[in-house]
């Protein structure tokens, strides 16, 4: 679920007429779960897109707020 939920985000994101007939790849690994390991793929995920040049629509940010 979690992957698919990925993907929808970034196929709204991503530009296809401006990046051709080219395809984009995304994998992650996650060495260590503190709990907020989705948040910090979709981070990590954007922060690439940008650094390859990637054309896209908006940036995508997430947060995990946790409440004692």
């Amino acid at each position: 679920m979690f992957a698919e939920n990925l993907k929808e985000s970034f196929e709204n994101l991503i530009i296809l007429d401006e990046n051709g007939k080219s395809e984009i790849s995304i994998s992650v690994c996650v060495i260590q779960n503190d709990g907020s390991s989705k948040s910090a793929v979709f981070n990590a995920i954007t922060l690439a897109l940008l650094d390859a040049g990637v054309s896209m629509k908006d940036f995508l940010v997430s947060v995990t707020v946790g409440l004692d």
